[in-house]
């Protein structure tokens, strides 16, 4: 949709030497208003697609979500190897010593 403002101001007068005198000044304004009625389904269509973006969009951010959570996983598991492995080592170690 469009807005759109207008105003005019001029002067009136029956005879033109009086053009310039007196209470011969003139105004005007207005104001409109201008929307599409009918536009063939496109604004519907736009909405549709604007709809299936927000939806890749949360799509996609499951998945990061689900990929981030896997990722900590895997470190978490990972973290717990290796001190395991030295906790082994330590324990190999000390009885090496021995």
């Amino acid at each position: 949709p469009s807005i759109s403002l207008t105003a005019a101001i001029g002067s009136v007068s029956p005879q033109l030497s009086g053009l310039f005198e007196g209470p011969s000044r003139t105004w005007s304004y207005g104001g409109g208003l201008l929307a599409p009625i009918f536009t063939a389904g496109a604004i519907a269509g736009q909405v549709q697609a604007a709809e299936a973006l927000q939806q890749q969009a949360l799509e996609n951010y499951r998945k990061s979500i689900q990929t981030a959570f896997a990722e900590v996983e895997t470190g978490l598991v990972n973290a717990r190897k290796l001190h395991d492995q030295l906790g082994a080592q330590a324990r190999q170690t000390e009885a090496l010593r021995r």
